[in-house]
């Protein structure tokens, strides 16, 4: 019989309880386990509801952009152009323009919250404090379970990009006109568009630049602003900051805008497409403001490179004040009548003998052709003059009162009046036709004039043998009496033969005696003996030294004042054929100013002028020291910028002339309802590629925009007025922004000149800069009058145009949170004068202390920066108002009844972009009217974002 072994019997035992003991944590682990994936999946749905919640509140965001943003005429700023500061300063307002300069009532704020108020913002944080700006603040909205009980929360806020500076746009464009097939479109592009912001107002690479063709690539892949840092250039360097701060409220990766008209609502015409078309069925675009025949013999690429004189007034044209007209023709700056009055011993008649001098000035950048006509070049006549008395004092001779006007050639072949040729000299390079280069001023006299030419005046004789013939030295005494009506210089259709006066005029200078009051003169002379008696022998022996009258007409343009020009170049119509210096104007400075201001500073008594001044004195901006030769001292006077290209920008039509009103009118603080030019109109022109045949958006500030979910349009091989249905602005600058580095990025942007990247050029005149390539390169060269009008821009140096840019901005934006709500037009914006005023104030240190940017050069030549010059490079993306937005939508859940305990939360963000496409499908180029045609926002890009975002 055997026995059981206790030690095995333990072992069993003990085997037994560690299979359940393990059995055991194996449950215990599984049940761990289970409760632990049954809490994440509860986090999960949780979280999902927070996201949902986040998902609402964006959705939210979206509807109240689309009922207050969506709709044509509304202006976007920012909170703090109000005066808030703090958390909501950094809030999006949306303001509508109330039709007449202004805009209507309080914002809407694009935030969460039951009237909200960026005063008292709310505690939701929605952006973190970054540098030394305060957190973006919001109220937060509740959410309720059917018991009313609280279960989450959400909130939004909508950040405009506009206000920021667009990093990447237009830069793409360097690399397409690198293309060496479209090397002669660059030169003309790159003097009047830049591409794109200066980098160097934000980041401080130096091997960054416009050149770079692989960074505007490396960019694109930044969604976001605070991914610049993982950019690098060609050379593999990375983005470095100005300091140790990201401006996340100052810089975006692009920001693209509608070409809404704010005026009118609908969109703006695409003023390329005006050239003629040649088929009835498809006329080119025309309306009753700009867009008119006139605007387009100016902006027409493909006039002659010459221009051809015109001939009467814009209203012989049916061309009323205040419309454009481009009527190219000389402007007669001086001129001078010499007059001599005596009398014939040998025939006993009352005769004159006169002499003309003139000084004419091409002020187009285009040389100009004259005709040739029955006197040569041009003719000048003088009416008007005065009726004289002609008295003995002796008592023997009778009292002569005769018209000065009533003069006629000896065989009496051609009446009235004093004229003759102002003899313009061939073209130097060998062509029989005279011109006028340009910018040229040019003396002239009239030719083999050595004694003058004779003219009789009246019937009535002092002669032998009558008893009526004064004694040799009897004093006689001329008085005259200029009446009332104005004296005219004219010049006149080269065909004039002295008979038809009627004769188309080139230029009418009226000088209207209450203005300008020529003195009723009175002086006395001998008879026959002394020097230079009243009766000579014959006719032939009277000379030009013998005149005693001088009539002098010259635009007072003296080199030592620097205000010389100021008036003529911003308050009279300097360009008119129908120049009428009658009454008053009222200057820059509001004050009312009589003509004779712009006249010869000399004594108006005609008996005084012959002996008072010599007219040509060498000291005149419009000078030409060497008579008939377009070579010497000629000093150049281009003041008109002729499209011989392509034109970009609105700030082109500056140099558009407009009938009755000075010149650069347009884009002028002065220029009241034509500003709305910048709201109306742009321009792309296209064409076809030169050796692809495929289309080519030419402007470098626009973007071709295909809409995938309607089927679009595919880009057009010429331009259409409505092509704003079909483009988007690239880098769209909302004009109300108050973001400083912004303004300093945009108004610092380089442009390519040819091989180099340029900083500091204000072209005043670009399309002859890009004819050329010249344009003044020093400072001392700016303050030479020489200069003055002769080159077509300004360039700063590096650190001056640093600190003047930077003053800008800080003044601008100082001038924009005075005015306390936005703009609502640019023609608002451009009367303001904002510009200007700032461009007046910012101070730079050009040795000797701080002066104005304009100090010691010639008030508004071409070197004068003005807001015109400004305008001219930013206007093609400037707005007033955002297009693209980014939305934060945060949403959390919290504990039923507890508010206070948040189970999950969730932030998502959402850039939104306007596009011309409506909402119910109809015609784009029209305005809205409700909501249901507002224009449409979608969603481009979506992220969720995590506690390392910013």
């Amino acid at each position: 019989m055997h026995k059981n072994d206790p030690n095995k019997a333990g072992s069993a035992l003990l085997l037994t309880l560690l299979i359940v003991s393990l059995m055991m944590v194996i449950v215990l682990s599984f049940v761990v386990f289970v409760r632990i994936e049954l809490r994440a999946v509860q986090n999960r749905i949780e979280l999902r509801r927070a996201q949902a919640n986040a998902k609402v509140a964006m959705h939210l965001a979206l509807d109240k952009m689309q009922v207050f943003a969506g709709p044509d005429q509304r202006v976007t700023a920012r909170a703090d152009i109000t005066g808030v500061t703090g958390s909501g300063s950094f809030w999006t307002g949306v303001w509508e323009n109330d039709g007449s300069g202004g805009v209507i009532g309080t914002p809407v704020w694009l935030v969460s919250g039951t009237n909200p108020d960026p005063a008292s913002p709310g505690t939701r944080v929605m952006f973190p404090a970054i540098n030394s700006d305060a957190a973006v603040q919001v109220r937060s909205e509740t959410l309720e379970n059917t018991s009313g009980d609280t279960i989450g929360e959400l909130a939004f806020w909508v950040s405009e990009e506009g206000t920021k500076a667009s990093a990447l746009a237009r830069r793409q464009s360097i690399d397409v006109f690198t293309d060496i097939n479209l090397s002669p479109d660059r030169v003309f592009i790159e003097y009047q568009s830049d591409f794109g912001i200066d980098l160097g107002a934000i980041f401080s690479n130096p091997s960054i630049d416009l050149q770079d063709t692989a960074f505007p690539y490396q960019i694109e892949k930044v969604s976001l602003p605070d991914q610049f840092l993982l950019a690098t250039d060609s050379a593999g360097a990375q983005f470095t900051l100005n300091d140790t701060d990201l401006p996340l409220h100052d810089v975006t990766t692009l920001a693209l805008g509608v070409l809404e008209n704010p005026v009118d609502g609908g969109l703006k015409v695409n003023l390329s497409s005006m050239a003629p078309t040649g088929d009835p069925a498809n006329p080119p675009f025309r309306d009753t403001f700009l867009a008119t025949d006139e605007t387009w013999e100016f902006l027409d690429p493909d006039k002659p490179d010459i221009l051809e004189v015109e001939y009467g007034t814009p209203g012989d044209a049916g061309i009323s004040p205040g419309e454009p007209y481009f009527s190219p023709r000389p402007i007669l700056t001086e001129a001078v009548l010499y007059l001599g009055l005596f009398h014939t011993r040998s025939d006993g008649k009352l005769r004159t003998r006169y002499h003309v001098e003139a000084e004419v000035l091409n002020p187009y950048s285009l040389p100009m052709e004259l005709d040739q006509g029955t006197f040569g070049a041009l003719t000048m006549t003088v009416r008007n003059l005065p009726e004289v008395t002609i008295e003995d004092l002796s008592g023997v001779g009778p009292t002569i009162v005769q018209d000065l006007d009533d003069a006629v050639n000896n065989n009496n072949a051609r009446s009235s009046s004093y004229y003759c040729s102002v003899e313009i000299s061939p073209n130097p390079s060998g062509s029989s036709e005279p011109y006028l280069f340009p910018g040229q001023v040019y003396q002239s006299f009239a030719p083999n004039q050595s004694q003058g030419l004779a003219r009789n005046i009246g019937s009535q004789a002092w002669t032998v043998g009558t008893g009526q013939r004064p004694g040799d030295n009897a004093q006689i005494e001329i008085t005259a009496d200029h009446g009332t009506d104005p004296l005219l210089f004219q010049l006149v259709d080269t065909n004039y033969d002295g008979l038809n006066q009627g004769a188309p005029i080139v230029q009418s200078i009226q000088i209207d005696r209450a203005t300008i009051p020529y003195t009723d003169f009175n002086f006395q002379k001998t008879f026959f003996s002394g020097p230079n008696p009243f009766s000579r022998s014959t006719s032939g022996s009277y000379n030009i030294n013998d005149y005693n009258l001088a009539y002098h007409y010259r635009l007072w343009s003296e080199e030592t004042d620097s205000q010389s020009l100021r008036d003529l170049l911003t308050r009279i119509p300097f360009l008119d054929p129908d120049f009428n210096l009658a009454g008053t104007f009222t200057d820059i400075d509001g004050n009312d100013v009589s003509y004779d201001t712009i006249m010869s500073p000399v004594d108006l008594d005609p008996s005084v002028v012959v002996m008072s001044i010599n007219p040509f004195d060498g000291q005149d901006v419009f000078m030409d020291n060497n008579r008939n030769t377009h070579g010497g001292s000629n000093r150049e006077m281009v003041l008109v910028d002729i499209p011989t290209d392509d034109v970009l920008s609105v700030g082109a039509l500056s140099s558009l002339p407009i009938y009755r009103l000075p010149i650069r009118t347009i884009g002028s603080p002065w220029g009241g309802t034509y500003n709305q030019a910048f709201d109306r109109y742009y321009f792309s022109p296209k064409k076809s590629h030169p050796t692809t045949a495929q289309p080519l958006l030419r402007n470098p500030a626009l973007l071709h925009w295909k809409d995938e979910q309607t089927g679009g349009s595919n880009l057009r091989n010429s331009p259409d007025d409505d092509d704003a249905e079909h483009e988007l602005v690239s880098g769209q600058f909302n004009i109300n922004s108050t973001s400083i580095p912004a303004w300093e990025a945009v108004l610092g942007a380089p442009i390519l000149a040819g091989t180099s990247t340029v900083n500091g050029a204000y072209f005043r005149q670009p399309q002859r800069v890009a004819e050329t390539g010249e344009y003044t390169t020093s400072l001392n060269a700016s303050r030479d009058v020489d200069n003055a009008f002769s080159s077509p821009g300004r360039l700063l140096n590096q650190v001056i145009f640093r600190t003047f840019v930077n003053g800008l901005a800080n003044d601008i934006v100082d001038r924009i949170k005075l005015q306390a709500t936005p703009f609502p037009t640019m023609e608002s914006f451009v009367n303001s004068g904002i510009l200007q005023e700032a461009i007046d104030s910012v101070l730079t240190d050009r040795g000797g202390g701080p002066i104005s940017i304009n100090d010691r050069v010639m008030q508004f030549s071409n070197l004068y920066i003005t807001q015109n010059d400004l305008l001219a490079r930013i206007a093609p993306t400037t707005s007033t108002r955002s297009d693209t937005f980014t939305i934060r939508a945060f949403g959390n859940v919290t504990a039923p009844g507890d508010p206070g305990k948040v189970i999950s939360e969730a932030m998502c963000e959402a850039v939104v972009q306007r596009v011309p496409t409506k909402l119910d499908g109809s015609n784009a180029v029209t305005p809205t009217t409700s909501l249901l045609d507002s224009r449409e926002f979608r969603i481009i890009s979506f992220r969720w974002l995590t506690n390392e975002d910013s």
